[in-house]
Parts: structure tokens; sequence; C-alpha cells
């Protein structure tokens, strides 16, 4: 069997892999019928992968292999090819025709004759879809993508991540957790393991607990981003944004991520607070639709009468457009935030 786990979320493909362990073999075999490879490093060999996956598993009726990078490694590289093993019966010219064949080559052959006994897990973190070898990998299995969660999902996946680890955490503190760590979900879990401890047993984590003892991924924390944003204020949304730019110790690409995933979160925030509006909903009905704090319920209230249901709508579908063309490579997100801050600040 064959698994293809890909994506920039980590945590997760991490618990895709533990899970399967916990699936496939008995605690005894752990040591014995699981191996792992890092095809990024300049140690890997993938004969030692193949000769790994094709030995018969031990205290187990399964073998577990994982392999790390190995499509990245196999679209970015011009192996030299190997020979093939050749039979003297054939004609001089069919041995000519198949004297060579790349790793590549061999791997997919490979996939084609694998035991019935090995369970193989390619992970990757990013993927060439157009590339050959992943052409070649979907014939076989259908890919799984991870990807962060942003905006109100990344607010669900706290909340139920806290509740499978019988963590109590206080809405509003989900919503500042959500803030001050972006989607870095290892960083995530970690801060909710030290909140749920300082908290006590059977303690709920409160907002004045993640404001004392969680450090933000910027000192300038994105609301007062997204607040500039709901008034208006072009000049000191950029301001704002400046400084966090200057601040954080994020790479470009996750720092530009969890801006653009909080005004992502705030624009869908206004859509619901206007809707909720026209239809002379309180600020109480807003608060337990989204599960949110009621004060911040209002104040979402009050920004939306900033902004008409057309500015809104356009917003949307200007933050989808953007989303997909970043995930396939066609526009620098990085690049457009300036500009999509003046968009959302227009008059």
């Amino acid at each position: 069997m064959i698994y293809l786990f890909y994506g920039e979320d980590t945590f997760s493909l991490q618990k895709k892999i533990d899970t399967l362990r916990k699936e496939t073999l008995p605690l005894e075999a752990w040591d014995f019928s699981f191996s792992r490879f890092d095809a990024s490093h300049n140690s890997f060999n993938l004969d030692e992968l193949i000769n790994t996956a094709e030995s018969y598993p031990f205290m187990s009726e399964k073998r577990l292999v994982v392999v790390s990078d190995l499509l990245a490694k196999f679209g970015k590289s011009s192996e030299p090819k190997v020979p093939k093993p050749t039979s003297r019966g054939k004609k001089k010219s069919e041995q000519v025709a198949n004297t060579a064949l790349t790793p590549k080559e061999r791997f997919v052959n490979f996939l084609g004759n694998m035991p019935e006994t090995t369970v193989l897990v390619i992970v990757e973190r990013k993927i060439g879809k157009t590339d050959e070898i992943f052409k070649e990998i979907e014939k076989l299995v259908t890919p799984v993508e991870c990807m962060p969660p942003i905006g109100l999902n990344l607010e669900k996946w706290i909340n139920e991540h806290a509740k499978a680890d019988k963590i109590k955490i206080h809405p509003a503190a989900v919503t500042l957790l959500a803030q001050y760590m972006g989607n870095d979900l290892c960083r995530i879990d970690n801060e909710l393991q030290k909140l749920a401890a300082y908290a006590g047993e059977s303690q709920t984590v409160t907002a004045e607990m993640i404001e004392k003892l969680s450090v933000a991924t910027t000192d300038t924390p994105v609301y007062k981003l997204t607040e500039a944003l709901g008034k208006k204020n072009l000049k000191d949304a950029l301001t704002q944004l400046n400084r966090m730019r200057s601040e954080t110790t994020l790479p470009r690409v996750d720092f530009t991520r969890y801006v653009f995933s909080s005004i992502c979160k705030q624009v869908f925030e206004l859509v619901q607070a206007r809707e909720m509006e026209t239809q002379r909903r309180s600020a109480a009905e807003l608060a337990t639709h989204l599960k949110m704090h009621p004060y911040r319920a209002k104040i979402a209230l009050e920004l939306s009468r900033n902004f008409t249901p057309a500015h809104l709508d356009a917003l949307y579908n200007r933050l989808t457009e953007l989303d997909y063309a970043d995930k396939k490579g066609r526009a620098d997100l990085s690049a457009q935030l300036d500009l999509l801050l003046s968009e959302f600040c227009a008059r």
C-alpha cells in the first residue's frame, strides 16, 4: 500500500504518520518494522530505501517505510543513469535500447512490484504537480494535501485540538492565540500544553493567560492592522504592516500567510456582521453565530458599517483569487499586500 501526503502543514503530516504507525504496527514492532528516510540529505541512498521496503517485516504482518522529499529530489535532479540488466538472448539493438535506467525509473518500477507486506508513505513539503514523477505516483495513489488552516478554520482547529487534549479554553483565548501564533500548528500545540499546565487541571485557559505567557510572532499584534483596515485608515494600516515586517522573526512566506489569513478572517467577519446588521440582529446574536467574544462581535458590527455590501463582496472575491494564485505559484502574495491594503481602504 502506498500513501502520498504533501503540503506545508508539517504538524498534520506528522500526525498522519503517527496514526498510520499505530494502525499498522503493534507496539513491539516499532523498533523493527518501521524505517524513515530523508531524501534531502546527502547521505540518502535509493538502494537502501528499496532494500528496506523489500525486506520482510519482523514481529509484524506489515513493514512501514516513510520517505520524505523524494519526489522533490527527482523533480529537480538529473541523476545519472545506471545499467539495466540485459539478456543474452536479446538482439544487440534491443540491448542498446534498454541499457540505462534512471533512479527515478527504478523507483517507479519498484512501486509497481512492491511487496504486499510493505506500507510506503511518501511525504513532500512542496510538490510539483507537473513533474513526471508526480504524475506517475498519481496513477497509483490519491495524494492527500495538508495545508495549515486560516481564519475561522484556524480557530476551529484550535478548539478541536484543545478538546481532543482535554484542555478547556475560552473563545476569546482561542482568537488571541490564533492572532499571536498565526497558523503554525506545532507552535500552537506547544503553547496549548504550556497554557494548560499553567491554568491547572480542569481549569480554563483565558485570554489574560495568553497575554501574560505567550510570545507573539511579532511585537506588533495583528489586530492593530485589522482594526486600521476596518476603519479604512490606509496610512495607519501601512504603518502597522511595515512595523510588523521589521519586527517579525518569521520567514517571509510564513509572515505573509499569517497577515493574509488575518485579513481573510477580518473580511469574513465583516461580511457576516454586515448581513446580521441588514437583518437587524444584535451583537450577541453575531457572537453566538460566529462563536466569538461579545465585545469583538460589537466591534465587528460597528466596523462593518464602513463598508458597502458590494465593497465587501469585491474584497472577498479578491482574496479568493489571491489565495488561489499564490497556491498555484502565479502571484507573489508578499508583493500584493500593500496593494491589498489600498483596495481594502478604498472609499
